[in-house]
């Protein structure tokens, strides 16, 4: 049965969705290897720049927010195990 979308179609619609609920388009949300031939290598797709902002943006508080949380705590709790976890953030 033919469905009638062609790939760029099938993109454009899902593209217009992601404007529309103002989503970041990324492409995937991770990387598990190649299983089979049909997967895009790791670096291998087109990701724009203002996405790239758009997604550091957004990510840069949550980061600094971990990091600050982590450095409290360390600071309650100076031990080797706190220190330990101030180390994985380099």
């Amino acid at each position: 049965m033919k469905h009638g979308l062609t790939l760029k179609t099938f993109l454009k619609r899902f593209s217009n969705l992601a404007d529309t609920y103002e989503l970041l388009k990324l492409g995937g949300s991770d990387y598990h290897g190649r299983e089979t031939g049909d997967e895009s290598d790791l670096d291998s797709v087109y990701l724009p720049v203002l996405d790239v902002f758009k997604i550091l943006k957004l990510a840069c508080p949550i980061w600094c927010g971990a990091k600050t949380d982590i450095l409290k705590r360390f600071m309650e709790d100076p031990s080797d195990e706190s220190m330990e976890k101030i180390m994985e953030l380099h």
